[in-house]
């Protein structure tokens, strides 16, 4: 009897065991897209990134005539913004040193990053209307790109400051800036976000590594743009005259957040090596010793909060966008789960449990009532 009972039992785990594997295939195969929260401003972001990106690379054929074989080597998704000379060369007369990771400046030529940033803003707690500092760097025009497109998605007021100088797969062409790219998209009605004053950018926030004549054609791209030059001795000086804009733009008022793209100088007082910070909200920078204090640290002190964005591979893999453009394509809105995300079907996943739980109790029956009759001293 007790063989016979443990086969029962034996071919009732089976049963079980089998129908387990069929609800989870059932399950995986009936999944659904979900929306996040706040699609709407999140996706209209996105969307005008998309718009943006491919403004740039139209007027850039128009206007400079398509990639050439070694450019084409260097920008295999054929974006336009990663920029090198006519023969592949990495340096033009304003690129403020060396450094310079194609993976990085290419990642953040997606769209959809611009949603990642909306989200970052709304955990910040900022609503429409409210004021916003910014240090661009024309070495990440994709990511100044989605900076802008989620600042005039939620309907803030931004002041923006450009480091025009870029490292190497930036805005490095002398005649197409970031503040040319800015311009252009102004004009095209696409953002209309731009900045209020520029500096050469690099060594001293001055290009202290530029040639006499790379800092001068920054000066020249701050001049055809109608940018406010800002001109200094030193890096104190810098910072100085950078936080004065800040409060000028807006007299009396107060900024909800600070965003930093990049490792300014000028913003964060010295460069990432010597103060390295994570990409993301800071609240506490306050709290820390800093070397020298940059207008980021300065804005930290009078308890405005910090969105810097520097180091973007974590947030890449964290939304399945992308790690590098090497394969040559640049990713569409919606793809990554910054906008919409796989869900089990609410519906599908109640009913297979409720048809779980009832065969479970329909071949756990037989064997709980012998234990009760056994308990009770009844033959079967």
């Amino acid at each position: 009897m007790a063989y016979q009972l443990d086969k029962k039992r034996q071919v009732s785990l089976v049963i079980m065991a089998v129908l387990a594997i069929v609800c989870v295939f059932i399950l995986e195969n009936t999944m659904t897209t979900r929306k996040v929260s706040d699609y709407d401003v999140k996706k209209l972001a996105a969307d005008s990134a998309a718009r943006a990106f491919s403004e740039l690379k139209s007027y850039q054929i128009e206007r400079f005539g398509e990639l050439t074989g070694d450019q084409r080597n260097h920008d295999l998704a054929e974006t336009y913004l990663i920029n090198t000379t006519r023969n592949g060369s990495k340096a033009t007369p304003i690129v403020t040193g060396a450094g310079g990771s194609f993976a990085a400046k290419s990642r953040v030529i997606n769209p959809n990053f611009a949603a990642v940033v909306v989200d970052y803003l709304q955990q910040i707690g900022l609503k429409r209307g409210d004021n916003v500092a910014v240090a661009l760097s024309g070495s990440y025009p994709g990511l100044n790109i989605n900076v802008y497109a989620a600042i005039e998605a939620m309907g803030l007021k931004p002041v923006v400051i450009t480091s025009v100088g870029s490292s190497y797969y930036g805005a490095t062409n002398p005649e197409f800036t970031w503040l040319d790219m800015e311009r252009v998209l102004a004009e095209k009605s696409i953002l209309s976000t731009r900045s209020v004053a520029g500096t050469p950018g690099g060594a001293s926030d001055m290009g202290g590594s530029l040639t006499d004549e790379g800092r001068q054609m920054i000066w020249d791209a701050i001049d055809r743009n109608n940018v406010q030059a800002i001109r200094s001795e030193s890096i104190e000086n810098s910072i100085q005259k950078r936080m004065r804009i800040y409060e000028e733009k807006l007299p009396g008022a107060e900024y909800s957040a600070y965003i930093n793209i990049a490792g300014s100088v000028a913003s964060l007082g010295s460069s990432l090596r010597e103060v390295p910070i994570s990409s993301g909200i800071h609240s506490d920078l306050w709290s820390k010793t800093w070397p020298r204090k940059g207008t980021m640290i300065l804005m930290a002190d009078k308890g405005v909060p910090v969105l810097h964005l520097a180091s973007t591979l974590n947030i890449a893999r964290e939304y399945g966008f992308p790690t590098s453009h090497e394969e040559g394509y640049v990713p569409e809105v919606g793809e990554g789960t910054a906008l919409e995300y796989p869900a089990y079907n609410v519906a599908i996943t109640a009913a297979l449990l409720v048809i779980y739980l009832v065969l479970t109790v329909i071949l756990a029956m037989p064997d709980f009532k012998k234990r009760i009759l056994h308990k009770t001293g009844v033959s079967a």
